[in-house]
């Protein structure tokens, strides 16, 4: 009791900057606030786009892709494509990555081309409407 008491005391005592105080915590902790819930944001909308205009949520290769990504290794087997869509909620589209390399004069620059089935694809993505 006799701590707050002496607490309260010493913040009347220096009322201005006590007040400097508390508004320099408050703006702080409000800026920090408004940053949080702007990044926040962000992160939600790039996990959006990320997931709805190109990787989909799951991707499933064969168990040999991996060891040397060979493109004939990358479609799933045909029964466990099948089996997926008879899953009710499911949908699925096949997708061919191709890393590739556009150079001019003095410059390149990396690409990641992707190519998809059109009709598969604007039934799980929204693609086609971005174009």
């Amino acid at each position: 009791m006799l701590l707050g008491r002496m607490a309260l005391k010493n913040l009347y005592r220096h009322l201005r900057r006590s007040l400097i105080t508390m508004v320099s915590i408050a703006s702080g902790l409000g800026f920090l606030l408004w940053i949080s819930s702007i990044l926040n944001g962000h992160n939600l909308n790039m996990i959006s786009t990320v997931t709805s205009t190109f990787t989909g949520h799951v991707q499933i290769y064969q168990d040999e892709y991996f060891k040397d990504r060979m493109i004939g290794n990358s479609y799933p087997p045909a029964d466990t494509v099948s089996a997926l869509r008879t899953l009710p909620g499911i949908q699925t589209a096949n997708r061919v990555y191709m890393p590739a390399i556009v150079s001019a004069s003095e410059e390149s620059l990396q690409l990641m081309l992707v190519g998809i089935q059109p009709e598969e694809e604007s039934k799980i993505t929204e693609l086609k409407r971005n174009l």
